[in-house]
Order: C-alpha cells, then structure tokens, then sequence
C-alpha cells in the first residue's frame, strides 16, 4: 500500500530540522561557510557593468555553485544530486556565451597590441607595383 504524503506543516517542519542538521554537520566539519563564500565572492570579482562583460562573469559565477553544490556533503545524497544537475543545465546556458566573449576579448587585445607594435612600420600614400600576371599553361 502506498505511504501517504505528510502535511504542509510536516514538510516544512521536516525540511526546517533538516536543513539544522546540515549546518550542524558543517559545523562539525569545521567549515565557516560565510568565510569560504565571501572569500569566493571576492575572487569572483565585482559584478561587471557592462551586458558584454557579464557572459565571463556569469559564466564563472555558475561554475562556482555547481562546485559548492557538489562539495556539500550535509545535504542529503539525492538532494545534492537534483540540485547539481539543475546547477549544471542552467551553468551550460551560460558557457557557450561566455566562451565567445572570452575569446572576443582575447582577440580584440591582440587586435589593438598588433596595432600599437606594427603601427609605426606602416608609410601611408605608399604604392607597390603589381606583380607580373603568370602564364596559365
């Protein structure tokens, strides 16, 4: 026969004392969970202005709940599986972007390094003679 599904007020109750016994468990383990987010947080970097800066950020913020998620050993085996798998779909909307704005910004500094070493070689107004078309056959 089936078990029949506690109240709203029991699974409140129940995820209440569950979640104590988490913080309990870290607390045991010795973990100052604020310490270990706020020194995450500042190595994550102020939030960028900029739309075009957010994908490297986002990106980097998204890889760093599914790893806390993951090292979370106080919550309950399947809990953390559903959770880090839901991290880590939500985590991949944002890499593809963040990827390319990576990249783009890696090209546009060479772009503007290449300009500033090679710029001075350049002579405007200078004109180079063709080369002599070649014969097909």
């Amino acid at each position: 026969m089936r078990k029949k599904r506690a109240s709203g007020g029991k699974r409140a109750g129940d995820k209440r004392r569950a979640e104590r016994a988490a913080a309990k468990a870290r607390a045991l383990q010795g973990r100052d969970v604020v310490a270990e987010w706020s020194a995450k947080l500042a190595d994550l970097g102020p939030r960028p202005s900029k739309a075009d800066d957010a994908h490297a950020w986002l990106g980097r913020a998204a890889l760093l709940l599914v790893e806390a998620t993951m090292r979370d050993t106080a919550i309950p085996p399947e809990q953390m599986r559903r959770d880090a798998m839901k991290q880590i779909e939500q985590a991949s909307k944002v890499l593809d972007p963040a990827k390319l704005s990576e990249q783009l910004a890696e090209l546009e500094r060479a772009l503007a390094e290449l300009e500033t070493r090679h710029a001075g070689a350049l002579e405007a107004g200078t004109r180079r003679e063709t080369a002599a078309p070649a014969a097909l056959s």
